[in-house]
């Protein structure tokens, strides 16, 4: 299940469009059921594009950080 702010990869090629496959991207909005704006930015955060996909093209990227305490069994 896909939701806003998740960090998304693409798994296709976007043709006509400098996203490639693998392009890393931010959920900013969903249009439907099956349909996502996904927003691409630079090192800074300046927004360079905005692209709906399908949720068959994405792929949910989880962040794990490296100062959780995993506990003992």
């Amino acid at each position: 299940m896909i939701h806003i702010h998740d960090f998304v990869a693409i798994l296709d090629d976007v043709p006509n469009s400098n996203i490639t496959k693998g392009t890393t991207g931010t959920i900013v909005s969903q249009l439907s059921d099956d349909y996502f704006l996904v927003e691409f930015s630079n090192e800074y955060g300046e927004v360079f594009e905005q692209i709906p996909f399908q949720q068959d093209s994405l792929l949910v990227l989880h962040r794990i950080s490296e100062n959780v305490e995993l506990a003992n069994p």
